[in-house]
């Protein structure tokens, strides 16, 4: 067994569950300040290229930081964990390509500006990470700079890895003082079973967070990768630091997860000539995922506007009945 458990809330009470053997992980858990204004993103994906957002944890989750008595659950810790990653199952895009990451970081720090950490995906090999497949590098103290921002870390990958079926995507780091980083999650419960995985620190043995060796936590972290591929027909979708809209071949359902804000945001569907189909005012000072209704919309292409503040994005979505 692995590890012991505290648990914190920011604001809350704090309880401390002492381990005993056969115990999980020592862990503590802090209610997430809400990322703020994204910087722009731009990766725009153009031509003929559909993308979705995908993303394991749900409309009505709380995003919380767990830490264990040094570090951090979804991060650098106490164990020497090398890695965190997040399990998919990507459906919509089979032989699509991951074409960036969104990752919501909770903590950062860096030793200096040109100390980096990997961004990767993995394939699946006998129900857990494989090989990596597509990475690139983030500076520490670029995640620094979008926590002081209050903004999502958006990656792009210079080379997007194809995938099929389940693939895993997350982080993988060292610890080099002073260098530090973290991911909120959802709440402990409330994925099951737990999409979250960690690569202990031997760098071979990968476990899932609620396995007893490891926290025992069933949860997802949020971690949202876009996948596209080449559906015809599609111009041009565009997620931002400030927005992403999740998934954009939607059915039922629209989520949109959206920044902090000081002012009231406005989600307007129209269709393609501009005629008002749904529109939504979200609390975005207290609420970091919202559900959109898409019910009594009818199956065909819309243009999704967000706006507050200064802040106005379009993105384009598929409504398929």
């Amino acid at each position: 067994m692995k590890k012991a458990l505290l648990y914190l809330f920011v604001g809350l009470s704090t309880v401390a569950m002492q381990a005993n053997a056969g115990t999980p992980k020592n862990i503590r858990n802090t209610q997430a300040t809400k990322p703020a204004s994204f910087n722009s993103f731009s990766q725009q994906v153009r031509g003929v290229l559909l993308c979705d957002s995908l993303m394991n944890i749900g409309a009505s989750d709380t995003l919380v930081l767990y830490t264990d008595s040094i570090g951090y659950v979804t991060g650098q810790n106490s164990y020497g964990d090398l890695g965190k990653a997040e399990r998919f199952t990507n459906l919509n895009h089979v032989n699509g390509t991951v074409n960036g990451v969104l990752i919501f970081m909770a903590v950062a720090s860096a030793a200096n500006s040109t100390d980096t950490f990997s961004v990767n995906v993995w394939d699946e090999s006998g129900g857990m990470p494989g090989a990596i497949i597509g990475n690139t590098n983030y500076s520490y103290q670029g995640a620094v700079d979008d926590i002081a921002a209050q903004t999502i870390t958006a990656i792009t990958f210079p080379n997007p890895p194809v995938v099929s079926d389940y693939f895993y995507a997350g982080v993988q780091f060292d610890y080099t003082a002073g260098d530090t980083l973290s991911i909120y999650s959802n709440i402990d419960g409330n994925t099951s079973p737990s999409t979250a995985w960690e690569l202990w620190s031997d760098g071979t043995s990968w476990y899932p967070f609620d396995d007893i060796d490891s926290w025992g936590l069933s949860i997802s972290m949020a971690i949202i990768p876009i996948v596209c591929d080449g559906v015809a027909g599609v111009p041009n979708v565009a997620y931002d630091k400030n927005v992403a809209i999740y998934p954009t071949l939607a059915q039922n359902q629209l989520n949109v997860l959206i920044s902090n804000s000081t002012s009231e945001a406005t989600v307007d569907i129209t269709d393609l000539s501009g005629r008002l189909v749904l529109s939504k005012k979200l609390n975005t000072m207290t609420d970091h995922i919202h559900q959109l209704d898409l019910s009594s919309v009818s199956a065909g292409t819309y243009m999704v506007n967000v706006t507050y503040g200064t802040y106005h994005s379009t993105n384009k979505i598929i409504v398929q009945k």
